[in-house]
């Protein structure tokens, strides 16, 4: 049956049509449901090798691995970590999505909220959400063809990702070096209706973070999230 996982022959050992089916004919690619299971059962894998796990991140995300020599990568530039929703929530929290596998990350939302306002995003770690006054940045609107300041601040205690005008507001953040105890830095884009955003800065911290809180700045937001990190190579 496919998803066996992997199975050593040894010499001599009888060939069934079973063993056929199942090792070779039903999975080229091997499945496993996790990677502490794959290690387990490949603790040296060779060059070419290609898995299938059926559990990654927090979330059951089906992704297929090829090892290069020195780890195991998916063959595409972003690999989802989490795929997360929420309806009339006052925030989607999403902890243990950075790590040391990936340096950059990107963050997908498309949102509504029951109320015009921001919509932010607050860094978290082990002791929750950093909610100090060191999120530096500038976001800019474009209504018509002119730009406008939307929001700026060298003291605020989330970044501004775009607005949100009761109305869908679709998007994507791009946040370098969360997991490096270093200064980390996003930018992002969203539009909604005839409207456009642009947003970037700094977080003046240099700590390890490990996820991060998304909501708008009033009323409760409804739709998804998806998080993705930046393949390094």
């Amino acid at each position: 049956m496919a998803g066996a996982g992997k199975k050593t022959f040894t010499a001599g050992e009888v060939l069934t049509a079973s063993d056929v089916n199942t090792y070779l004919m039903e999975q080229s690619v091997m499945y496993f449901g996790g990677t502490a299971a794959r290690a387990s059962a490949i603790p040296t894998p060779t060059t070419g090798m290609t898995s299938y796990i059926g559990v990654t991140g927090t979330a059951t995300i089906p992704q297929i691995e090829t090892y290069t020599g020195s780890a195991w990568q998916t063959p595409y530039g972003l690999t989802q970590i989490v795929n997360a929703s929420a309806s009339a929530a006052a925030t989607i929290t999403l902890d243990n999505v950075f790590n040391t596998t990936y340096e950059n990350y990107r963050i997908e939302f498309n949102l509504t909220s029951s109320a015009s306002g921001l919509i932010r995003i607050r860094l978290r770690d082990g002791s929750g959400d950093s909610t100090g006054t060191n999120y530096k940045f500038s976001a800019q609107q474009i209504v018509g063809g002119s730009w406008a300041n939307l929001d700026n601040s060298t003291t605020e205690n989330a970044f501004t990702c775009g607005f949100n005008d009761v109305t869908r507001a679709s998007g994507s953040v791009n946040l370098y070096s969360p997991n490096i105890a270093n200064l980390t830095s996003y930018n992002a884009q969203s539009s909604y209706q005839q409207y456009g955003t642009y947003a970037g800065g700094t977080i003046n911290v240099s700590t390890q973070w490990t996820g991060f809180k998304i909501y708008a700045t009033s009323g409760n937001i409804t739709g998804n999230v998806r998080v993705y990190g930046v393949r390094n190579s």
